[in-house]
């Protein structure tokens, strides 16, 4: 199981452990950690090291005028965290 997978499915098994309340307020964290990891399973694209789903979700936290609504843009903002962080 690759690192994504690993951390995905732990951040997956952390929120159906709480109560509905508590996943109501994190539902924009959920649909960013669906989306990266969709689109990192679907689209091939290599891991680098030094990329966590959480790493990109503290960055695209900061920079809020990013968008990762598509795949194309999910690739400009991996491009911008790499470009600023590694």
């Amino acid at each position: 199981m690759d690192k994504i997978t690993e951390e995905y499915l732990k951040f997956r098994s952390s929120i159906l452990a709480l109560n509905k309340e508590e996943i109501f307020e994190r539902a924009f964290k959920i649909v960013f950690y669906n989306e990266i990891y969709k689109y990192f399973k679907s689209s091939g694209v290599e891991i680098v090291k030094g990329i966590s789903i959480a790493s990109l979700y503290s960055f695209y936290i900061k920079y809020e005028d990013i968008n990762v609504n598509s795949a194309e843009e999910i690739a400009e903002f991996i491009s911008k965290y790499k470009k600023y962080t590694l």
